[in-house]
């Protein structure tokens, strides 16, 4: 065999294994699981003998559900904290009408609707009746008048005679003759009764209309009357039904917390209707009885779970019999189907083909050793190959950095001899009288002035640009007759202006350019400085040095 079926072979043996592990486990924990479950009905049976009445009470209302007991409690609040006014009666209404009181209906309530409805009609007519006496207020403040001016109207009558005896005198209000022969003391009293019969009519009519609004008062207080008893009744109602649910929630909410975890195990088999029945509960502990493990049998199946995991190479410890069991269920799908378990034959199988693999196993590392040692010394060699051409590398880097020490110390030396004749020439104001270029082997470049201090540092940012200028020309005379293309490039010297000699700084260049041996052939100078180019063509023009001037405008585009 290969040591892929070797190993498919193994795989069959130990599968076999987990299987009987399987077996033992859920044997095992069937066995915890029933001691556990006989522990709970016990529980349960010791409830249901104590308050069977109330239990069963507490099914039927089904206490056990949490939003009955918060319904109680709701419905006892919302009842205890209403308080009806005749204001509010109206909008709480069907709320009344829910409480399906006798007295307080829904009947009663249009019935009294309807004798409201007929006295609102009378009031309104009466209210009109009143409104239009009530129009008549300036007759009676004429008649008023007239009665209070009864003196005034004998007084007119009495002139009108003595002015025209033979005409008949009309009354000045109304224009009748009757006037004229009337008594002195019938002459207001008439207007005297129209105002005392206007007034006592008025007042009837008032009486009348309170009167109304005392019976629409008194159905309104009948309706709240009536309506605060139902209230009441409701009140009660649900106070009862408060302490009736609580009870039995109190005497009944052990039993059902232990239901629900006996439940959650096995809903069909722990059904409420089932678990109402004192016989049903005793049956259930006796049937887990007969499920629960001796201790010796607990010892035997964890001793043979410890072989078997040994026997497969498993490893077990902290770990949960649940999860162990969901391991071994896993790695058991791959045993062959009518096995007998014998597990001293399974453990010498596999012993046998554990020992094949072995053997193929150290063939194998044995050929593989051998590959990587030869491998292995062809490495070092190359190792060894690359550390000799390190070695080369590193000598070669110091000829080159000393070759380089050597250039850089020629090329100081022989700018040095220029250095400080050009400094002098180009600067406007130079206070130094020598320029001396030291520099010790692998350090920088130092440069000092006569009394051996650093010169840089004391350079302002344009002394430096001459400087720098100074060194470049330096360099261009070092160069000279060695350089196969002399063409050099100066860029804008703005930021120096300050500093350098302008005249001589162009007179270098045009000298330079004027001579047959000259150092350069051709030089490029930028600027933006409208004078300095100026200055420049005309230094150019003078001494017949061909120029040429390259304006931005020919790189656009």
């Amino acid at each position: 065999m290969t040591t892929e079926q070797l190993q498919e072979r193994l795989r069959n043996l130990y599968a076999c294994g987990y299987q009987r592990g399987v077996h033992l486990l859920e044997w095992k924990i069937a066995g915890m699981n029933a001691e556990k479950q006989k522990n709970e009905l016990e529980k349960l049976k010791s409830e249901f003998t104590i308050h069977e009445k109330e239990i069963r009470q507490a099914a039927e209302k089904k206490v056990y559900q949490d939003d009955v007991l918060k319904k109680a409690e709701a419905d006892f609040e919302k009842y205890q904290k209403k308080e009806l006014t005749v204001v509010n009666l109206e909008g709480n209404r069907q709320m009344l009408f829910q409480i399906e009181n006798k007295k307080f209906n829904k009947e009663f309530w249009e019935e009294t609707e309807e004798n409201l409805k007929e006295l609102k009609k009378t009031k309104e007519k009466i209210n009109n009746e009143i409104q239009i006496l009530s129009r008549g207020d300036e007759i009676l403040d004429i008649l008023t008048t007239l009665t209070t001016k009864k003196a005034g109207l004998i007084n007119y009558r009495l002139k009108m005679k003595q002015k025209n005896p033979e005409e008949i005198v009309l009354c000045p209000v109304c224009g009748s003759e009757k006037f004229d022969q009337i008594a002195e003391d019938d002459i207001t009293k008439q207007a005297q009764s129209y105002q005392i019969e206007h007034r006592d009519l008025i007042e009837t009519k008032k009486k009348e209309l309170d009167g109304i609004k005392k019976q629409e008062n008194d159905i309104w207080e009948k309706r709240l009357k009536t309506a605060n008893m139902a209230l009441e009744e409701a009140r009660d109602k649900a106070k009862k039904e408060l302490d009736l649910v609580t009870n039995l929630y109190n005497a009944s909410k052990e039993y059902f917390t232990v239901l629900d975890k006996l439940q959650k195990e096995a809903a069909e088999k722990f059904a409420l209707e089932n678990m109402l029945l004192q016989e049903n509960i005793v049956a259930a502990i006796a049937f887990d009885e007969s499920k629960i493990l001796s201790s010796d049998e607990k010892i035997a199946i964890e001793t043979e779970i410890n072989r078997i995991s040994v026997m497969v190479n498993e490893t077990i410890q902290g770990m949960t019999d649940e999860s162990r069991l969901n391991s071994f269920k896993t790695k058991s799908v791959y045993a062959p189907d009518g096995i007998t378990y014998n597990e001293e034959l399974l453990n010498k199988k596999i012993s046998s083909v554990k020992s094949f693999l072995d053997n193929m196993e150290y063939t194998k590392n044995s050929n593989d050793q051998k590959a990587l040692d030869e491998k292995k010394k062809a490495i070092q060699e190359e190792i060894d190959n690359y550390k000799d051409l390190q070695k080369n590398v590193k000598k070669r880097r110091q000829n080159i950095v000393e070759q380089m020490d050597k250039m850089k110390q020629e090329e100081f030396e022989q700018v040095g001899t220029y250095l400080y004749k050009l400094f002098c020439k180009l600067s406007r104001d130079v206070q130094i009288e020598k320029i001396q270029m030291q520099r010790a082997k692998g350090e920088k470049m130092a440069i000092l002035d006569e009394s051996n201090k650093p010169l840089i540092n004391m350079f302002s940012d344009g002394q430096l640009s001459v400087f720098m200028l100074s060194y470049f020309f330096g360099n261009i005379f070092r160069l000279q007759g060695s350089e196969k293309f002399p063409v050099y490039f100066i860029d804008d010297i703005t930021s120096c202006m300050d500093d350098i000699n302008m005249l001589a700084f162009l007179d270098l260049i045009k000298y330079q350019l004027m001579r047959s041996d000259r150092p350069m052939h051709q030089i490029f100078f930028v600027t933006c400085n409208e004078k300095i180019q100026n200055l420049i063509e005309y230094k150019m023009e003078n001494c017949g040095i061909v120029y040429k001037r390259i304006g931005i405008e020919e790189f656009a585009g």
